[in-house]
């Protein structure tokens, strides 16, 4: 009896085993470039130009020029264009309803998809994706080494990950609209970040909904900018816009940025 019990021990473990490694790499598709991009397979490498189509996975790190941007859609080959399901609720925003509003286009965004905007460092950690028979469980880890990220993220799957890696922190997102910067200003449109961050040497863990901004430099969580809410309706009003086919120089040099959340300047 002590046999069996052991062996079907055994058995479930190496069960579990073929079920994890069943999981394979996620990807991230480029369907958008305005300005130049380029990016490396891997730290250390050599940088090649980003044109729309480059797929690449986990290990990659991409870089922005000035005044340029790049969209990629994750674990979707055969997609052609990101973001185009980002609500556009700028206006609303700027209401008394404001949380609301957003919130309830929420179910609207149908794709995991990035912009990086201009001069930007993004490295893609993590990226997989493991069938589970009855759904998707993706786990998305970017780490954020310099610039600003704008980003869509469908409903997620309970034991689905998505995080972001910052110099100061991390956030964690889920089914969210959101612009996050390596300085830690995090805004939301539709959804929910908590952002865990470090100040005055204490942990501590913000949450910002619809209509918010967290201030790294306050610790606060506020209704968004004026400002800010113009650029944001800027980014998602010239999604799906015809790419840009002049060259721009890249301002930052060819450092790879350490591994958030410890940073040190070249």
């Amino acid at each position: 009896m002590m046999r069996l019990c052991v062996t079907g021990v055994f058995l479930l473990g190496l069960s579990a085993s073929l079920h994890v490694q069943a999981g394979q790499l996620g990807t991230a598709k480029v369907v958008q470039i305005k300005g130049s991009a380029r990016y490396m397979i891997a730290s250390g490498g050599t940088w090649q130009p980003l044109t729309v189509g480059t797929v690449v996975t986990q290990g990659a790190i991409i870089q922005t020029a000035d005044a340029s941007y790049a969209d990629l859609v994750l674990n979707d080959t055969s997609a052609k264009s990101g973001l185009e399901n980002a609500p556009n609720n700028a206006d609303a925003n700027r209401s008394a309803t404001a949380s609301t509003a957003v919130s309830q286009n929420e179910s609207m965004v149908k794709q995991d998809a990035i912009r990086v905007l201009e001069n930007s460092v993004l490295s893609v950690e993590k990226l997989s994706v493991t069938q589970t028979g009855a759904d998707a469980v993706t786990d998305t880890e970017l780490d954020l080494k310099a610039g600003t990220l704008f980003g869509t993220v469908k409903k997620l799957s309970p034991a689905s990950t998505y995080e972001i890696k910052i110099p100061t922190g991390v956030a964690a997102v889920r089914g969210t609209v959101y612009m996050i910067s390596a300085g830690g200003v995090v805004d939301v449109l539709s959804g929910k970040v908590l952002i865990s961050y470090v100040r005055n040497g204490v942990a501590k863990v913000a949450t910002v909904t619809a209509g918010q901004q967290f201030d790294p430099k306050t610790g606060i969580v506020s209704r968004i900018p004026e400002r800010t809410l113009e650029k944001l309706q800027e980014i998602v009003e010239n999604v799906g816009s015809k790419a840009l086919t002049k060259a721009t120089t890249f301002t930052k040099d060819n450092t790879v940025y350490n591994v958030s959340p410890v940073q040190t300047k070249p």
